[in-house]
């Protein structure tokens, strides 16, 4: 048994040298070398260390620096290069200086420091079983000037029902379409939907990959089904809750935590997508259109638990509000901006071993933006979802 303990040691002692003093002091030593040489660089100065670390990770970045290449005009790889320098640069900073440093930071900033447990409940449990109903939505919205309404051009998807498992931190979920649930006949939509959202402390990521293979359009009392209409989307979307210390987007659409008292937040945050539409329409003259938008947004959100009598049902909500933007050389000299925002829903119940909640997910990109024609892409999802939690943590009291 000692020799069993004396090598598991063995094997943490490496991981709590990084917990040491010594390597916060390095490591935020470097992180401010690299802010230096990133701001010297930026005013044109010369740095011989940040040529040597750009030419060291040139072969990780060779594919993305190719393939942008391969997209853009000549003349706008090197800047391209160099945007992808400064990003990496600024990100590995970050990381050496807030990974090591959280706790020294808390201190410095207050915002950092640690949520209030009078706020915030967190659940204690190894194990999560969580089955869902789900519904999924996309459509394409095409405005005209001489109409004052868009035009919504829709996926046929049918609902779906899932499980998913969850032990600690990792989890995975599957589900599966249920028959006979779709929104019209005869208009076969083929798709892959992949959508990921990630409620952190300090960040919330909301991560998109889906392909969709043809919409309908309703008429009076008719259906028409294009099969040629295609859209992509692949990208991310970082949020950060201004003032929000005390608020819990766990709580508050996941059910992974319990949000003791109401309070609010004022969200902000960019995403970047890579957007591709096929479609035939008469403004477009058959659009093939392939670009990276970039998008920018801020607005508030609340999270209200219910006192006394109906103690442990709670009501949330977020909207946003922002632009998007083709990100291009031509869209720097002639920018044509576009509407976007965002807005999520829940009500349910938790306590300690379950919860059940309705959550509603939905956001609208502005894709194109003419002067005769505004195309925008939405997506969101409608979700009822039963989370079973388990094997509570020994020494982890707490109470429902």
């Amino acid at each position: 048994m000692v020799k069993s303990m004396r090598r598991w040691e063995g094997y943490i002692t490496p991981i709590r040298f990084f917990r040491t003093r010594r390597y916060r002091h390095a490591a935020s030593r470097y992180a401010y070398w690299l802010l230096a040489s990133l701001c010297a660089k930026l005013c044109g100065l010369s740095s011989k260390g940040i040529e040597h670390v750009a030419s060291s990770d040139s072969r990780f970045f060779a594919s993305l620096d190719s393939a942008c290449s391969q997209s853009d005009p000549p003349d706008a790889t090197p800047l391209i290069n160099r945007i992808g320098v400064y990003v990496r640069y600024l990100a590995l900073a970050t990381i050496l200086a807030l990974g090591p440093w959280s706790g020294a930071w808390g201190q410095t900033f207050p915002f950092l420091k640690a949520r209030d447990t009078a706020y915030v409940e967190k659940y204690h449990e190894l194990l999560t079983v969580r089955p869902f109903v789900q519904a999924r939505f996309t459509s394409l919205g095409i405005k005209e000037d001489d109409l004052s309404f868009s035009k919504y051009y829709k996926a046929n998807t049918p609902l779906a029902v899932g499980i998913g498992i969850a032990w600690k931190m990792i989890g995975i979920s599957y589900s599966m379409d249920i028959p006979f649930t779709w929104a019209v006949r005869d208009a076969p939509t083929r798709y892959f939907d992949f959508q990921y959202h990630y409620y952190g402390h300090w960040v919330v990521l909301d991560v998109y990959a889906f392909r969709y293979r043809g919409y309908f359009k309703r008429k009076e009392d008719a259906v028409d089904f294009f099969p040629k209409m295609y859209a992509d989307r692949y990208g991310v979307r970082a949020t950060h809750p201004l003032f929000g210390q005390h608020f819990s987007f766990a709580a508050a659409f996941e059910q992974s935590r319990r949000q003791r008292k109401w309070t609010f937040s004022f969200p902000v945050g960019l995403g970047v997508y890579y957007q591709h539409l096929e479609f035939n329409h008469p403004l477009t003259r058959d659009m093939q259109s392939a670009e990276f938008l970039g998008e920018a947004f801020c607005g508030a959100a609340i999270v209200y638990p219910f006192q006394r009598a109906m103690r442990g049902f709670y009501v949330a909500g977020e909207v946003t509000l922002g632009g998007s933007l083709i990100l291009s050389k031509g869209s720097i000299h002639k920018p044509h901006p576009s509407l976007s925002w965002q807005t999520r829903t829940a009500f349910g119940y938790t306590q300690r071993e379950w919860s059940l909640a309705l959550t509603m997910f939905y956001h609208s990109l502005g894709i194109v933006e003419s002067d005769n024609v505004r195309i925008s892409g939405e997506s969101g999802t409608l979700e009822l979802a039963l989370s079973w939690r388990f094997f509570r943590r020994q020494g982890k009291g707490g109470k429902k």
